[in-house]
């Protein structure tokens, strides 16, 4: 959901089709946000090529997307 508030902040720009993430389907309400988060380097998800949307957000990882995000 962070991406996605901070993709809707810079007006949700059009981005590729397709996700980057094997667990982000295509077509989920967030697939757009994470794909262009990725595009500007503020998440790289993890290093199994997983991004875990259901995961839960740290405090760290939120820091460091907002901070990649600034």
């Amino acid at each position: 959901m962070m991406v996605q508030v901070l993709y809707n902040l810079e007006g949700r720009p059009s981005v590729a089709a397709g996700s980057v993430f094997g667990d982000v389907e295509n077509g989920a309400w967030f697939a757009k946000a994470v794909t262009w988060a990725v595009n500007h380097d503020i998440i790289a998800g993890y290093g199994d090529g997983n991004f875990g949307p259901d995961d839960s957000l740290t405090r760290e990882q939120m820091a460091a997307i907002l901070y990649r995000y600034a």
